[in-house]
């Protein structure tokens, strides 16, 4: 087509046929209206009707006729028009529609991941419960307490870890319990100045149980911190040597951890072997046994 045709602006073989179609369908629809206004007017003569009529009357009918032709297609055409647009109004709605389903399974799915969510933080919420409920246990709770048993017997004798610490009235020492408890004390004053970070000064503690001892880092002296109750000669000494440098060792533990008056206090004033119970120094108890021997049989 392009290639016979003379126009400035050519059009392709397929708008032709569709132009060519469309006025072969005007022709067509001119045709059956001029057959139908033929029969209407062979009709007409068949009942003698007089169609004498001047040019201009016949002029004007025909500009009625051409107007009333033009109008119809004018309107055809508008007709065409508004049903594209219907029809893309329904595709529109269409989509709208199928966008309306995705977007209502989309939040159907998102409250759905919300109750999800949601159960999931009041689990959390219970475990964090828990979980502080425990930690305020624990916190309450120091493991030394847990791991070392202190309580008090009878007035003035202890017990650590279910082991006396003294004499009772009217009973003999047993040793063997009184070394093992001297030996969970060594431990547990060995476990304060580890947790505190503290270094005891001339003296290293050595927890073994009911063997445990004091080495004295001064003379390199071993000092046992058992005794078996059997008589000892009075320049036999190790033992109150080692009940002294105990006695020292929790001096220095508690001059540090009371560094600040504000925070802690210790509650008794140690010098020496001697420690008093009162601020006055008027009542004093001291940890030397081997003169006090009677007293522990």
């Amino acid at each position: 087509m392009t290639n016979v045709t003379s126009l400035d602006h050519p059009m392709c073989v397929e708008c032709t046929n569709k132009i060519i179609i469309y006025y072969e369908n005007q022709i067509k629809s001119l045709r059956n209206k001029i057959s139908s206004y033929q029969c209407c007017l062979d009709q007409l003569e068949k009942n003698n009707y007089n169609f004498q009529f001047s040019k201009i009357e016949l002029l004007m009918l025909f500009e009625e006729t051409h107007n009333i032709f033009q109008h119809q297609y004018y309107y055809e055409l508008h007709a065409g028009l508004c049903k594209e647009k219907i029809k893309k109004e329904k595709e529109l709605i269409q989509q709208i529609k199928s966008d309306q389903t995705v977007q209502t399974n989309q939040l159907n799915f998102n409250q759905y991941n919300i109750e999800k969510v949601k159960k999931k933080i009041i689990g959390c919420e219970f475990e964090a419960q828990n979980v502080a409920s425990a930690f305020t246990k624990l916190a309450s709770t120091h493991s030394l307490e847990i791991f070392f048993l202190i309580r008090e017997k009878e007035p003035g004798v202890a017990m650590i870890n279910g082991c006396t610490l003294g004499k009772l009235p009217n009973q003999v020492v047993n040793w063997n319990e009184m070394n093992t408890a001297l030996g969970s004390l060594c431990h547990l004053t060995s476990a304060i100045a580890s947790l505190a970070g503290f270094k005891f000064e001339r003296f290293k503690l050595f927890p073994q149980g009911n063997q445990s001892f004091i080495k004295n880092l001064d003379s390199q002296k071993t000092l046992p911190m058992w005794d078996n109750g059997n008589v000892r000669m009075f320049w036999d000494t190790k033992f109150d040597d080692c009940m002294s440098a105990y006695l020292d060792c929790v001096r220095q533990i508690g001059s540090f951890i009371c560094r600040d008056q504000k925070l802690y206090r210790f509650p008794y004033d140690i010098i020496n072997d001697i420690i008093y119970e009162d601020s006055n120094h008027t009542l004093s108890y001291s940890i030397l046994y081997l003169f006090k021997r009677e007293l522990f049989k």
